[in-house]
């Protein structure tokens, strides 16, 4: 078994760090993968983001949400997408009682590769799936002008 560095596992370290240094910018409870903050366990979404000459797509997985618990917020260069989940189950069956109760929240901040049009922004959610259109922002044109 070959045996590591010294210098390999510092490497390893401060990947590690750089990588739960990075969540505290997108999350509003820093916390360490599957940490618990208190009560409330703060998960990001992933998300993937496309380009096209006139607009940017944004989706994001979110699965047993409902569309009416997701909150957008789009600015000419961010994009905001959170979520709170607050559910009771109960079930009473011959002399027993389950209750569940579940609180999950989700979170996670974008900065945008280019400014948009916050104001012209759509979203849909179908099968667990948001999908965000942002026109991008029309460029100021420049133009040339004659002396006279």
């Amino acid at each position: 078994m070959p045996r590591r560095s010294f210098f390999d596992e510092i490497r390893r370290m401060w990947e590690r760090m750089d990588e739960l240094m990075s969540r505290i910018w997108e999350e509003p409870y820093p916390a360490l993968p599957g940490e618990k903050t208190g009560e409330i366990e703060v998960k990001t979404p992933d998300v993937d983001i496309m380009e096209t000459e006139s607009e940017l797509i944004v989706t994001s997985d979110i699965p047993g949400v409902s569309k009416d618990d997701i909150q957008i917020k789009v600015s000419e260069d961010s994009l905001e997408i959170s979520s709170e989940v607050k559910r009771e189950e109960k079930e009473e069956d011959k002399g027993y009682i389950r209750r569940e109760r579940v609180y999950r929240k989700f979170y996670r901040k974008l900065s945008l590769p280019t400014p948009v049009d916050a104001e012209q922004a759509k979203a849909s959610y179908k099968n667990g799936v948001l999908e965000i259109k942002l026109p991008k922002k029309e460029e100021k044109k420049s133009f040339k002008v004659e002396i006279q």
